[in-house]
């Protein structure tokens, strides 16, 4: 099983190799951690799908009540977060900001929804009300954040951030880090800190411990407590999603990302629910567990048909297009 997206250094820097060569197993995050010198050198996630990369951040979050999703596409020309019925019907517009915006996950209580915007290539953490006004900025500075996810009680979210510490090698994913913060971008702390890639990361819906995903030649899915602490690996997979009731995870598996799989949260009991020759990412269950939403990727760029699959009888339905 290899990195999704993953990427080939060439001459100090790194190179995304077409979806078509190199079919990705990830989710479109590590296909953003490829854009190497994104935060340097001001070359965000709408100019690296714009020159031929994957779209960074469809990422949909089906609202608490389970009567919609919230979700982003390229179709405004720079990336901009949508939302339509779980049942289908014609999408409506969240965002209109000229810059990217993306990753969006809705608070518990579904009032609020954090996300990404970017502004000069480097995204930050923002949240806005369900409906699209009253956007607060939460982080800012020079590194890069991405797919944030709030506590269950509001108070705090964990994110990823593509850290400067001179020890990880430039250009390269390992430079990433699971972070965490207070809901107003106060008391932000680093949880992670490794010489591999650490990231998406979520709460486990409890609240007393976090979901995430880390790369070091293979892709692994672990859970650790609150404070970094205690870190064990449960299986291999990649874009991990708890169950609302936390005994189950939905994630990414299979050559290239083809299948999507759950398992136990101890990592037992692991089977494939649904498997293409498509892409896959983003699994995410509905609200009341009895299915597992994700976006089937035909060529691999970050965008395709989203759709439900019901674990009782695995009817597939479809949502919406991402694209």
């Amino acid at each position: 099983m290899a990195g999704w997206r993953w990427a080939t250094e060439v001459s100090g820097s790194i190179e995304m190799r077409s979806s078509r060569t190199i079919p990705p197993l990830w989710g479109a995050w590590l296909g953003w951690l490829a854009v190497l010198s994104g935060c340097s050198q001001g070359s965000g996630r709408w100019d690296h799908y714009s020159s031929g990369g994957s779209f960074v951040g469809a990422r949909p979050s089906v609202s608490p009540d389970g009567s919609s999703v919230v979700y982003a596409t390229p179709r405004s020309g720079h990336g901009d977060l949508y939302v339509v019925k779980l049942k289908g019907g014609p999408p409506a517009r969240l965002t209109s900001d000229p810059n990217y915006e993306g990753e969006a996950r809705h608070s518990k209580n579904g009032r609020k929804v954090v996300f990404i915007r970017e502004r000069e290539g480097v995204g930050h953490i923002w949240m806005m009300d369900v409906d699209g006004v009253n956007a607060k900025q939460l982080t800012d500075g020079p590194e890069d954040d991405e797919h944030p996810s709030l506590s269950p009680d509001g108070s705090k979210i964990v994110f990823t951030r593509r850290v400067g510490d001179p020890k990880f090698r430039p250009g390269t994913g390992a430079a990433c880090e699971v972070f965490v913060m207070n809901a107003d971008g106060s008391d932000q702390r680093r949880l992670t800190d490794n010489e591999r890639t650490d990231g998406w990361a979520s709460f486990s819906p409890d609240g007393r411990s976090i979901l995430y995903c880390y790369y070091d030649g293979a892709d692994h899915i672990a859970i650790m407590d609150l404070d970094g602490a205690n870190s064990r690996r449960i299986g291999e997979g990649a874009s991990p999603e708890f169950s609302p009731d936390g005994r189950r995870v939905a994630f990414v598996s299979g050559q290239y990302g083809r299948e999507v799989s759950i398992m136990n949260a101890d990592g037992s009991g692991r089977r494939v629910i649904h498997r293409s020759d498509a892409y896959h990412s983003y699994p995410t269950f509905t609200p009341n567990g009895s299915r597992v939403l994700f976006i089937e990727e035909p060529e691999g760029r970050g965008v395709g048909t989203m759709m439900t699959l019901d674990l009782g009888t695995s009817k597939v339905e479809r949502v919406a297009e991402t694209d």
